[in-house]
């Protein structure tokens, strides 16, 4: 149906819809004191304070954004790590930066018997990381607990376009969906794995429709991002979701500066890439070098880069391993470094750059 109210035929119909925030059981969005990302920043003028339930990628990235304009910003997630879609370690950093920010992270935590009130809000913050439930009040609630597909109002249930318990409609290579001449790209669809994906997607279809040749899309060659002041990336596979794939891992890291940190994981049979994370000022610059990486099979040969030292450094079979223990780290190497690094508390210390030993 067309903007008119009237049916609209085509040949070729290409769903593209955006995303929508995903709720929270119990808690009503208004709008005004209860709100979803995407209206946060209708205000004219941000908040004192902040309470931002979601700990993936909008979350964090949000909650970092606020906090460098002076808001007083609570995190709560209910998993243990925050960015549960990259590794542990990466997230840990990640969270150590947002404490230096003077963002509280509450960890394995919900928000219950929320009520908004003529001031802002109520609830209790039932923190099972601390065995403890205390009621809290704050201004503003930003519900950030990830995107659903919009597809539930497009009435697909009469075409022959099938779709999952979430919302997404499947296609296939072309993006093509089982109801002849629809097909679907972006966030309706399963496949879809961060921003850039779109315009691939996109791409496939346009040449299917010419009759050209079309390529593979790999949703891993596509970044996890988290923007803002406290940035970090991931592309292809995690070390841990590796491991649990049946590779012999290998991870190397490098530290590039006082703000800078990035982590390669490779197989360790065969030498192959597998995936970049990195953490700090310096990774929006490292993604673009580490989606060439991951779709050429190893990092560019153009002098000494934070990336291609680690990579060399998982190439070394001494330490290639299925876990992700503190001794296969290099030598100098220390958690707390990372985290200081990635906070920016770290801005000199030249004596724990990664090394390449074993620690």
């Amino acid at each position: 149906m067309g903007p008119d109210g009237r049916d609209v035929a085509a040949r070729t119909v290409l769903l593209a819809r955006e995303a929508r925030p995903a709720g929270l059981p119990g808690v009503a969005v208004d709008g005004v004191v209860v709100r979803t990302p995407d209206t946060l920043l209708d205000d004219p003028a941000p908040p004192g304070d902040v309470t931002i339930v979601g700990g993936g990628a909008t979350g964090v990235g949000l909650a970092a954004f606020l906090a460098a304009l002076g808001a007083r910003v609570v995190l709560v997630t209910r998993s243990d790590r925050l960015l549960p879609r990259l590794d542990a370690d990466i997230g840990a950093a990640v969270t150590s930066a947002l404490a230096a920010r003077g963002v509280a992270v509450h960890h394995r935590a919900r928000l219950r018997e929320v009520a908004v009130t003529a001031s802002g809000f109520t609830a209790v913050l039932d923190d099972r990381a601390r065995a403890a439930r205390d009621r809290i009040a704050g201004t503003r609630l930003v519900v950030a607990t990830g995107w659903r597909p919009a597809t539930a109002d497009l009435d697909l249930a009469a075409t022959k376009a099938v779709l999952d318990k979430r919302g997404h409609v499947q296609v296939d290579a072309v993006m093509a969906t089982a109801e002849p001449g629809l097909h679907a790209v972006g966030a309706s669809v399963p496949t879809h794995d961060g921003e850039g994906m779109a315009a691939a997607e996109v791409a496939t279809v346009l040449a299917h429709l010419r009759g050209e040749p079309t390529r593979p899309l790999r949703a891993l060659w596509s970044p996890r991002r988290v923007p803002g002041p406290v940035p970090a990336f991931g592309v292809g596979l995690t070390a841990a979701d590796a491991a649990a794939m049946g590779h012999l891992v290998g991870t190397g890291w490098d530290a590039a500066g006082p703000q800078d940190v990035v982590k390669v994981i490779v197989d360790g049979e065969s030498g192959a890439m597998l995936g970049v994370q990195a953490a700090g000022r310096g990774a929006p610059a490292l993604m673009p070098a580490a989606v060439a990486a991951m779709q050429d099979g190893e990092p560019a040969a153009d002098g000494d880069t934070p990336l291609r030292r680690a990579w060399a450094l998982a190439q070394d079979p001494g330490r290639r391993g299925g876990n992700l223990r503190e001794n296969d780290r290099p030598q100098g190497f220390r958690s707390d470094r990372i985290n200081d690094w990635t906070s920016g508390r770290n801005s000199d210390r030249t004596e724990d750059r990664t090394n390449g030993g074993q620690s």
